[in-house]
């Protein structure tokens, strides 16, 4: 899989995609998501902290975290698969 021109050297990453030197971790983490493979594998605070940075306001009822921004019909309503886990923070 070759770089296309202009766009610099990358490392291989998680399930051989391509990141380009100085990709920040956000913009790693929605390639990810994007991508569609690995969703149980991402942290519940680091998606957070993307939709935060993508413009979502964030409430929290409870163990319940619900995001929302203007211009995006749909609600995220998120919530940790297990209670018991601990979180990253």
């Amino acid at each position: 899989m070759g770089v296309p021109p202009g766009a610099g050297r990358g490392d291989l990453g998680a399930f051989g995609s391509r990141y380009i030197v100085g990709m920040t971790a956000h913009a790693k983490l929605l390639d990810r998501i994007l991508r569609g493979r690995s969703d149980k594998n991402i942290e519940f605070d680091s998606l957070c902290a993307l939709l935060k940075r993508l413009g979502f306001r964030e409430r929290v009822r409870g163990d319940h975290h619900i995001f929302s921004k203007d211009g995006v019909a749909e609600i995220l309503n998120l919530q940790l698969a297990n209670t018991k886990q601990r979180r990253t923070k």
